[in-house]
């Protein structure tokens, strides 16, 4: 019987989390392999091709500035990237507030991307690298004192450290036993791209409705991304919709704010959970991006926590580079990463449950909060600070 190969960390799951990882940790020195069920390869050549995605993130400044150490940013089709230069977040009674770039002395308030056009970036760095990458499934993982063995429809690996990036429904993850916390918003994200007849400008907007919630945000060459977080009912009604009713309720929904909308990709819903797992480590494992926590959507942040915690693992690495499959650097790495992890979570769920509250005393202090939002300038400076920074 021929013996495994070896690498130092096995990935699963090539994402854009995982991708990203492979490539960060690869840099470091260490011998990376990575499994997907899926070819890390779109098929379609050049990634300009690629059809407009309606699966959409909004990049911090800071995690760009990291990919573009990772080379990979440069891989991505700029034309098919748009800066937030402004934002607008009205209440259920049309309180405002607005932050604007300009105020944080920054170049802009994050970077709108399609997420198939960062894969397919993030694929052009891994075809540059020399890194085992496997399109095949897992069946088991065998976690011993010296290895864990990695086996599947592939010729068996060994390696120091498993790192799991495969998802919210994670097979890594249920494999090893670590559980996750889980609260179902009875909701859904109902995302879709459409062109506009009045320009954006440039301008994120974002409207709490009791709650739902609905984002327009912008798209190069005119057009804006909508997400539609609401409960399943609504989100079954606007699925129900021809393209011209649908664009019809946007259109009302924000006030007519942008004109007409013309619908660019066909609509589709995903359901809003926030999870976290038990545990972030276990013996010679690691958990990242959604295979360790997902949050509520609105604030835009799943995709910059799940590099966050790649970048937190290549500290942690750095810090003690003879020492990547012991269970006290794996546990550093977990306590780093639970403040922000944490933060997040409290900050979206909280959010929700504000603006998801019926109570009259409720109502009025969340509309005179964003009235008096608006007037504190140095406050908002802190906040767009905060979102240019992670």
């Amino acid at each position: 019987m021929s013996q495994p190969r070896t690498s130092d960390v096995v990935i699963i799951g090539a994402s854009l989390v995982g991708a990203s990882c492979a490539i960060a940790l690869h840099q470091l020195g260490l011998r990376v392999a990575i499994i997907d069920a899926k070819p890390m390869d779109f098929g379609i050549s050049p990634a300009s091709a690629l059809p407009l995605d309606s699966r959409i993130y909004a990049l911090s400044s800071a995690n760009i500035a990291w990919l573009s150490r990772l080379n990979v940013w440069k891989n991505y089709d700029q034309s098919r990237a748009q800066a937030i230069e402004k934002m607008q977040i009205w209440s259920d009674t049309g309180n405002e507030i607005q932050l604007d770039a300009f105020k944080a002395n920054a170049l802009n308030l994050g970077t709108i991307i399609e997420s198939n056009q960062l894969l397919s970036a993030l694929y052009q760095t891994l075809d540059t690298l020399d890194i085992q990458r496997l399109t095949a499934k897992v069946d088991s993982i065998d976690y011993t004192a010296d290895a864990a063995i990695v086996q599947g429809d592939f010729a068996a690996l060994q390696t120091k450290l498993v790192i799991a990036a495969d998802g919210a429904e994670s097979w890594v993850r249920k494999n090893a036993n670590i559980h996750v916390t889980l609260h179902d918003y009875a909701q859904q994200g109902v995302v879709a791209n459409f062109k506009t007849t009045q320009p954006h400008n440039n301008i994120a907007r974002q409207w709490f409705k009791g709650g739902s919630v609905l984002a327009l945000l912008p798209l190069p060459n005119q057009a804006v991304s909508m997400v539609w977080s609401t409960n399943n009912q609504h989100a079954d009604y606007l699925l129900s919709l021809t393209a011209t009713e649908l664009a019809s309720e946007i259109i009302c929904a924000s006030e007519n704010t942008l004109g007409d909308l013309q619908l660019l990709t066909a609509a589709k819903s995903y359901p809003l959970q926030t999870q976290q797992a038990d545990r972030l480590v276990a013996d010679r494992l690691i958990l990242i991006g959604d295979a360790a926590h997902t949050i509520h959507p609105l604030a835009g942040q799943g995709v910059n926590l799940g590099f966050r915690d790649v970048i937190a693992l290549v500290n942690t690495f750095k810090a003690a580079p003879k020492y990547i499959d012991t269970l006290r650097t794996l546990q550093h790495f977990a306590r780093a990463r639970q403040p922000d992890i944490l933060a997040m979570r409290s900050l979206t769920h909280g959010l929700h449950k504000l603006f998801a509250s019926d109570s009259t005393l409720t109502k009025k202090s969340r509309n005179l909060g964003f009235a008096w939002l608006q007037k504190q300038e140095p406050l908002k400076h802190k906040l767009m600070q905060l979102m240019l920074n992670n």
